[in-house]
């Protein structure tokens, strides 16, 4: 991931596709068609023109998926041209590609590095861009474990609250020690013989 110059957040695409197959990391890929779209001047460069709307869209949360989109693929034009209505001075289409989608779940456990520490919360960074705030309980029996934690280290918790509509997509989570966990919180390589692949959802009609 990476930031570009206008401060817009971008995700690797080997990555995303990494992301999917892994548990746990609420990364989800669909594939569906999507209703864009454009101002006629566009039309002089249409394919950068629909990179720049869906790059518009990322990293927000998308009601559509439900979740924030990540980035997008294999973007294909299903019409020959677009359409212009009546009352309205834009050119519609529809375009069919996947789309990864971030969508967390209550309950699911996570890993992230921790980016701010205060008296009373951790702030953990997830995929260099999401936020998860970690209320600390300064109780003896874990104060030790607490204070212990560092800015840089890498921490595993379980998601307690989500709001990803708001302004700046809301996660809060608690921290749990490794050996709470009964399932894996990151991918083991060894276990890359299962053949992981994409699944192609049917195709879903929604506007962007």
């Amino acid at each position: 991931m990476q930031k570009t110059s206008n401060a817009r957040v971008t995700f690797n695409t080997k990555l995303l596709k990494k992301l999917v197959k892994q548990e746990n990391s609420g990364v989800e890929v669909h594939t569906t068609i999507q209703h864009l779209a454009i101002y006629p001047h566009q039309l002089n460069n249409f394919t950068e023109s629909v990179k720049g709307l869906l790059n518009s869209k990322i990293a927000k949360y998308n009601k559509t998926f439900n979740g924030i989109l990540l980035g997008y693929q294999n973007i294909k034009l299903l019409t020959d041209g677009g359409v212009i209505h009546e009352d309205s001075c834009f050119i519609h289409f529809d375009i069919q590609a996947n789309f990864y989608i971030f969508k967390p779940e209550i309950g699911k456990i996570m890993n992230g590095m921790v980016n701010r520490k205060s008296r009373d919360h951790i702030g953990v960074l997830v995929y260099e861009a999401f936020n998860v705030s970690i209320p600390i309980k300064m109780e003896e029996d874990e104060e030790n474990t607490e204070n212990s934690i560092k800015i840089g280290d890498n921490v595993t918790f379980q998601i307690t609250y989500i709001n990803l509509a708001s302004v700046l997509p809301y996660i809060r989570g608690k921290l749990i020690s490794e050996q709470d966990v009964n399932i894996p919180n990151t991918p083991k390589v060894k276990k890359k013989k299962k053949k992981s692949k994409i699944k192609e959802e049917p195709i879903e009609y929604e506007e962007l």
